[in-house]
């Protein structure tokens, strides 16, 4: 049987994405917790005849925290870091520990034999491409630059033709990040400043922002599952029958 599964991870305390300032205070009150995956996190596992590849995209030194007490400000959010793919080894210790848990849920695609042979060279050449080696929220891994962790699998989910434009929907935010708020060369944004930023994201101008969130992804999932009376932690589909994209797997 041929399987992509994602796996989702929520942050502990929850993230906030209404205005500047509650996205500030909740990364604060995540990164200043105890505890793994302070601002959640997405993993994926791609399951065939050859075993299965289980990974995700990591960052190798981003130190989110420590840049907006620097005042950089929201450009923390533009900014591409040193990134990696995760060991399978690591991540099936933490999937064992929280499977059932509060902070782990997982959606579940059956495949046809073509999708997990696209969805396995994707994985073969996002490696091979060195394109694991820049993580960062903006970043189209299509494209070739780089990901976060939630980028990094819905472009697999849909390489492997099962996003579908609801899914982009109920997972994807688009905002436009206050000029005033993003820091650069010569431009402190103090952490206060973003603390009490209470507008709403919504009619401001800035430089515009697309991405996915875990903790919105896991919400989604929590609420599909109860919809569908579902009592188990992970949502199962087949989409053996599903076409599979003929578009090309890179993008321009």
């Amino acid at each position: 049987m041929f399987r992509l599964t994602l796996h989702l991870l929520p942050s502990k305390h929850g993230i906030s994405w209404r205005s500047p300032a509650d996205l500030a205070r909740s990364a604060v009150r995540n990164h200043v917790s105890r505890g793994d995956r302070r601002l959640g996190h997405v993993a994926i596992a791609l399951s065939g005849p050859d075993g299965e590849v289980l990974t995700g995209m990591t960052d190798d030194g981003m130190d989110s925290l420590g840049r907006l007490l620097r005042g950089h400000g929201l450009e923390v959010l533009l900014a591409g870091f040193p990134g990696r793919m995760e060991r399978a080894e690591d991540l099936r210790a933490e999937l064992a520990r929280k499977r059932g848990g509060p902070r782990h849920g997982a959606i579940s695609w059956q495949l046809s034999e073509a999708a997990y042979a696209r969805t396995a060279r994707y994985l073969q050449e996002y490696r091979e491409r060195g394109v694991d080696r820049i993580y960062g929220l903006p970043h189209r891994p299509r494209f070739g630059e780089g990901a976060g962790c939630s980028a990094f699998a819905v472009s697999v989910a849909d390489v492997a033709g099962v996003m579908t434009e609801d899914l982009h929907r109920a997972w994807g935010y688009r905002l436009h990040l206050p000029h005033e708020l993003v820091g650069g060369p010569g431009k402190r944004v103090p952490l206060r400043r973003l603390l009490t930023d209470d507008a709403p994201w919504a009619g401001r101008e800035g430089v515009p922002l697309h991405f996915y969130d875990p903790d919105t992804m896991h919400a989604w999932l929590v609420r599909e599952l109860g919809h569908r009376g579902v009592s188990e932690s992970t949502l199962t589909l087949d989409a053996r029958e599903w076409a599979v994209p003929d578009e090309p797997i890179w993008l321009d």
